[in-house]
């Protein structure tokens, strides 16, 4: 459970088929928010000793400073998120008809070439073809990661610091090292390409 809280990651110690998150807390009983909430100081102040200027995971899941996120087909949800610094990419929820999704207050969904592509209507199948759709260049507005110009955010550090949340000794901690400050890039993941699935969303 404690690993759980640290990172979000669940099921792989148990060994559940496909790491299901639903039969993991089954198995906890459903206490699980009971036990984050008697267990909650002790684990961010042992985080915070090990990983000073950053914050686990069932910190920015519950506690974090949450900001309005929404599209045209959504109600508004609130989350935490790191403000954009720059790059190129946008994330699915701007143009696509799916909900936002942050993981560590960065976007977790983005547009993939693929999708690009396809609601641009030059998507082509495994043979060359150019795949018949409706859309035509210029409907579709997002844009794909540039793995030369990734999206960039501002660093854990800098969103704890523009809160006013870093501790004392933490505030001490990033004069040692500034480079925590940094903008931090979303890391380009081929396989994403691979599992889009144009037909489980529609553009705006």
């Amino acid at each position: 459970m404690r690993h759980y809280f640290l990172t979000g990651e669940y099921g792989r110690r148990l060994n559940l088929e496909g790491g299901e998150k639903a039969a993991w807390l089954i198995l906890c009983g459903g206490e699980e928010i009971e036990l984050l909430n008697h267990h909650r100081d002790t684990l961010l102040a042992d985080w915070i000793k090990e990983n000073p200027c950053s914050r686990p995971w069932f910190w920015w899941e519950y506690d974090a400073p949450k900001e309005p996120v929404s599209n045209r087909f959504r109600e508004i949800s609130f989350h935490a998120r790191r403000e954009r610094i720059g790059g190129t990419g946008s994330p699915s929820w701007e143009h696509l008809n799916i909900g936002p999704c942050f993981s560590i207050g960065l976007p977790c969904s983005w547009v993939s070439s693929f999708d690009e592509a396809y609601y641009n209507g030059r998507a082509v199948d495994i043979h060359g073809n150019i795949i018949p759709t409706n859309y035509k260049e210029g409907h579709f507005k997002g844009k794909a990661i540039d793995p030369n110009d990734p999206p960039t955010f501002e660093s854990e550090a800098a969103y704890l610091s523009r809160h006013g949340l870093l501790t004392k000794e933490e505030k001490a901690y990033l004069k040692k090292f500034p480079k925590l400050l940094e903008p931090e890039a979303v890391v380009f993941d081929e396989c994403d390409e691979e599992e889009a699935e144009p037909a489980a969303c529609t553009p705006q």
